[in-house]
């Protein structure tokens, strides 16, 4: 739900263009968004006398591997072979793809940690966001291509549905530590000597987290009088949330 190039686009904007990726609803993602610590060119190996890249080659070769067997286990049946039209916007790790946001098959992998214990809620959000995934790749199989199904809305057509699944699973664990109802604040520290530069960016990234209707958490900024004031605060780990690097 954290649209992260809202804030990353502060540092890639002036390069980013038409051949950048987009997302499901054809909105821009920036350049320098990063799915993984290791960067591509960073680290090579050799496989049978062959140079290789470990971000391009060993991790998104593993990603995709276990991303396709999620996959068919919603299908034991079916090869699947739809799984790039059906996941076209979360099949690898490459940087400026956002693979994390909105990926059902990481969904899935989460809510299925669930289904091993003996409450039943999570078995019955776990079969819930299945069959609204089903539902949709066979919609998805019948447009016959990115394209059609982009433009028919098919890639978020049921979003709000799956949302609230995840919020209903995140408010029965919090009711336990926050009690019934209530929503749980997590402060993102700033520092405002980037009043004027960076924390627009993330007060926009911050303001569409927030926008999602009845989400359990609310993201408040703390911003410092000034960079000593930052640190102080960054020193003493009184905040939640924060950007570094």
């Amino acid at each position: 739900m954290l649209e992260r190039t809202e804030l990353v686009k502060y540092y890639s904007e002036a390069m980013d263009g038409p051949k950048n990726e987009v997302d499901q609803n054809g909105k821009q993602i920036s350049k320098f968004i990063r799915n993984s610590y290791t960067s591509s060119g960073f680290a090579t190996y050799y496989d049978d006398k062959v140079k290789k890249d470990y971000a391009l080659d060993f991790m998104n070769t593993k990603y995709t591997d276990e991303a396709k067997k999620i996959s068919q286990g919603l299908d034991p049946n079916q090869k699947d072979p739809q799984f790039d039209i059906r996941y076209n916007f979360s099949k690898n790790l490459n940087d400026g793809y956002d693979a994390h946001r909105r990926n059902d098959l990481l969904a899935l992998q989460a809510l299925s940690q669930d289904i091993a214990g003996k409450v039943s809620d999570n078995r019955e959000n776990y079969e819930k966001f299945k069959a609204i995934v089903i539902k949709q790749n066979e919609e998805i199989d019948d447009a016959g291509s990115v394209e059609k199904a982009k433009a028919d809305g098919l890639y978020t057509k049921y979003e709000k549905e799956k949302i609230k699944i995840f919020q209903d699973r995140v408010k029965s664990d919090l009711k336990f530590a926050v009690g019934e109802g209530k929503q749980v604040e997590l402060q993102f520290l700033m520092s405002g000597s980037n009043s004027n530069t960076s924390n627009r960016y993330i007060h926009n990234m911050i303001g569409l987290f927030n926008e999602v209707p009845n989400n359990p958490f609310k993201i408040v900024e703390l911003v410092s009088t000034d960079q000593d004031g930052y640190r102080t605060l960054l020193n003493a780990g009184k905040f939640d949330l924060s950007i570094a690097g």
